[in-house]
């Protein structure tokens, strides 16, 4: 439906099933709206994520397949051509493989466009510049457990449709925030920060890893042992100095900011 009227649009979309966690972006962008997704075959993979399945994990022959996810880009046209013939493309954006065609009236049948064969979850672009806009890279932990190295964060650029990765040996990454230059006067000119765990009896070891989000190669890092095991962190979050409140409840008491804060 169009956000400034209501209107619902006589067009409809399907596609094939999918299942999703995470979107990456999605923009309007000449007559179609382009929408990126870090999406599934199917809902399967939410039963990896049970305790008994994790502890059986090495030894089931279908659980990477379960996970297996890619980012892929659904691109709507929304005036498509009502004379197109029976298996025409109705996507005229260029620079892209997404196919619409025809289902039946006034239903269009899209066919995904693959950003990157590798899997790519809790997905991270410039958002305060690109959100809701064309962009070219977005940054993600790699989701294939069978990848040679389960700690991997990628970088994938959709213009290109090429990735580059940073893993560690015994390195188990959280979300990766990009974080842009004071100064950026590019889409990736910056840092990618994220917090690194260790296993193998390391578990009390953090880290925070800094690359350079150009090169995607490693400017520096922080290192520190923790009183006890750390758990792993899934997301993350960067706030620039002095940019946080102090809240204060009822009692006076202050709440959780001050803590950020500290």
């Amino acid at each position: 439906m169009r956000r400034d009227t209501g209107e619902v649009t006589s067009t409809q979309y399907v596609t094939e099933t999918f299942f999703f966690l995470h979107t990456i972006n999605a923009y309007e962008d000449r007559g179609h709206i382009v929408l990126d997704i870090a999406a599934y075959k199917n809902a399967d993979m939410l039963n990896c994520m049970f305790v008994e399945a994790l502890k059986n994990a090495a030894y089931d022959p279908t659980y990477a397949q379960m996970f297996r996810g890619r980012p892929k880009r659904w691109v709507l046209p929304l005036n498509p051509d009502k004379d197109a013939k029976p298996g025409a493309n109705l996507v005229t954006l260029p620079n892209t493989n997404c196919r619409g065609r025809w289902a039946k009236k006034n239903v269009v049948y899209i066919t995904p466009e693959l950003l990157s064969d590798i899997g790519c979850e809790v997905p991270r672009i410039y958002y305060e510049e690109y959100n809701g806009r064309p962009y070219r890279y977005f940054y993600s932990i790699c989701s294939d457990v069978d990848h040679p190295s389960p700690g991997t964060l990628v970088k994938v650029d959709v213009v290109n449709k090429t990735h580059v990765e940073w893993s560690e040996d015994n390195v188990y990454p959280s979300e990766p925030i990009f974080v842009p230059h004071p100064e950026a006067k590019r889409e990736d000119d910056g840092v990618v920060l994220a917090a690194l765990l260790r296993a193998k009896g390391l578990d009390d070891q953090v880290c925070m890893l800094v690359l350079d989000a150009t090169t995607f190669t490693e400017l520096g890092r922080v290192e520190f042992v923790a009183s006890g095991p750390v758990p792993k962190c899934l997301h993350g979050w960067f706030v620039q100095d002095g940019t946080l409140r102090v809240h204060k409840d009822t009692n006076g008491a202050q709440d959780d900011d001050t803590d950020s804060q500290k």
